[in-house]
């Protein structure tokens, strides 16, 4: 049966190969097209403060002066567009800044929140060399930064799947916190599913120093951890291989969720669902190019992200190099230890 597909499947690409790549590229077309509207021009008009209700998505960053989450914005379809928002204390507030963050720093995925604020764009470059903070926040689908010294909460989080992961996810890092010191805590948070964001800076500088830097950002590793866990649990429980397929599909899901949807997370993550669903093997190097494609029309900005690039190449190198260097770790064995074959 699987070999009649594929055989089935390689007629109709070759026959309608044309007319495949024509689609595509219309498609490529018009999602950049889109992009390019959504990011630069869709809300370039509004320089003046507005009312904006803004439904949240996760919490940031908590500092001294502010508390600032990523959130959808609702205008005119609804809730769809990701802004960064950020909720400074107004010099005219006599209030304590403690009490200012400390009223502001409740909010919880899906609470709907009023705010009166302006969208900001980052400013363009002047340099060629710098780094561009505007297209860095675009390749992470974010279209700008909203401004705001106050915020209202009109209503309660909806029951959803994610609201339910990330509930999931402060209880343990509640736990985490109880039970293991600040510095150690942060870092086992960001080694597991990469919640880098009160992560000590020395410790960061420190692993950059030793090139270990990748062992505290959440990656490709971590998802196939996982992904080999769920498996050897299904596989004692003697559970039949599609059912398997599926369960670990959803765990893998859940996972992203939990990594907050990380760039590399979502490339590891989408090549592995698409190896378990396909009812037969798929070629490495064609699996990357689908994989790409799909990360492509979600968000042609992604491009621009240097973690897309990263693990990319990293993964092609792996595909590419992967029987040499098992040969090479073989040898180093051999002469270390001395066994033969």
């Amino acid at each position: 049966m699987n070999f009649n597909l594929k055989s089935n499947l390689k007629k109709v690409l070759s026959k309608y190969k044309i007319l495949l790549i024509i689609i595509v590229i219309l498609i490529f077309s018009i999602r950049i097209i889109n992009s390019v509207y959504i990011f630069n021009y869709k809300y370039n008009e509004n320089k003046i403060p507005l009312s904006m209700n803004l439904s949240i998505i996760s919490k940031e960053k908590e500092s001294e002066t502010y508390v600032s989450y990523l959130t959808k914005l609702n205008y005119k379809e609804g809730y769809k567009d990701k802004f960064l928002l950020y909720i400074y204390m107004d010099k005219k507030n006599k209030e304590n800044i403690s009490d200012f963050i400390n009223k502001h720093n409740k909010y919880k995925y899906g609470d709907i929140i009023c705010v009166k604020g302006k969208i900001v764009y980052p400013n363009k470059l002047n340099n060629l060399h710098e780094f561009d903070y505007k297209l860095y926040l675009n390749s992470k689908d974010i279209v700008a930064s909203i401004m705001t010294v106050d915020s209202i909460k009109i209503s309660e989080n909806k029951f959803s799947l994610i609201k339910y992961v990330n509930n999931f996810k402060e209880n343990i890092e509640n736990k985490i916190d109880d039970k293991i010191p600040e510095k150690e805590g942060n870092l086992f948070k960001s080694m597991v599913y990469g919640n880098d964001k009160n992560l000590d800076e020395n410790i960061k500088k420190n692993f950059t120093k030793l090139g270990l830097s990748h062992l505290i950002a959440v990656s490709g590793s971590n998802v196939s951890i996982v992904l080999v866990i769920i498996k050897y649990i299904l596989t004692k429980i003697k559970v039949k291989e599609n059912k398997s397929n599926i369960i670990s599909v959803i765990f893998v899901y859940l996972f992203c969720i939990l990594c907050n949807f990380e760039i590399s997370v979502i490339r590891a993550s989408l090549m592995i669902c698409i190896v378990l669903i396909f009812p037969f093997k798929i070629n490495k190097y064609i699996l990357m190019c689908v994989t790409i494609f799909i990360m492509l029309y979600l968000n042609p900005y992604v491009i621009f992200n240097i973690s897309f690039i990263l693990s990319f190449i990293a993964t092609f190198g792996i595909v590419l190099f992967n029987k040499r260097i098992f040969s090479f770790f073989n040898l180093l064995l051999v002469k270390i230890f001395k066994l033969e074959y």
